[in-house]
Formats: structure tokens, C-alpha cells, sequence
């Protein structure tokens, strides 16, 4: 009987059996290995993704130059609304008050 409490408190009887760090190893290569494809589907579906981004953004920076400058749009129909204001006041449609207090108000909003 001493022989075997002596066993029990051993450092031998405190190790994982044969065969057990084997197994570990075998699961930690697994994981690896689905780790690494894994990472290359990640990395593929980023480039996808990417290049589709870049796509839009190209498309939507040609869209944005065939549009004029709004500020360019913006003071010529300004510039329009004060020649129709004028000539409004030049017929006596409207009195010089209106037409400086109109012509004000639009030039503030350029």
C-alpha cells in the first residue's frame, strides 16, 4: 500500500497519459492551419471589397466633375434674379426701396 500512495503523489502520476500532449499538438496544428485559411478568405473578401469601394468612389468623383460648381450656378442666377429686379423697377412694377431691399437679400445668400 505504500508503494501505491507513493504512486499517487509522485511526479509520474501527475503527467497526462501517453499519448495526451499528442493529441493537443494535432488540435493546436488544426487550428492553425483553419486559422491560416481563414485568414485568406478574410484577406480576399477585403480586396473584394476594396476595389468595389474604389469603383465607387471613382464613379462618384466623375459625377461630381460633370456638375458645375454650385457657387458658379449660384451667383449667375443671382446675377440673373437682380437683371429681372431691375428691369421689374425700370417698367414701375416695383419702387427703388423693393428692388434695393430684394437685391440685399439676394446677394446675401451668395
Amino acid at each position: 500500500m505504500k508503494d501505491e500512495d507513493n504512486d499517487k503523489n509522485s511526479v509520474r502520476g501527475s503527467l497526462p497519459k501517453k499519448g495526451f500532449l499528442e493529441n493537443i499538438a494535432k488540435k493546436a496544428d488544426e487550428l492553425k492551419d483553419k486559422s491560416i485559411e481563414l485568414g485568406k478568405i478574410a484577406a480576399k473578401e477585403a480586396e473584394e471589397l476594396g476595389e468595389k469601394i474604389d469603383d465607387v468612389v471613382d464613379d462618384s468623383w466623375d459625377e461630381v466633375k460633370k456638375l458645375k460648381p454650385k457657387s458658379y450656378e449660384s451667383k449667375n442666377d443671382t446675377i440673373d434674379l437682380i437683371e429681372r429686379l431691375a428691369k421689374l423697377k425700370e417698367q414701375g412694377i416695383i419702387n427703388e426701396k423693393e428692388f434695393n431691399a430684394k437685391k440685399k437679400d439676394l446677394l446675401d445668400k451668395i
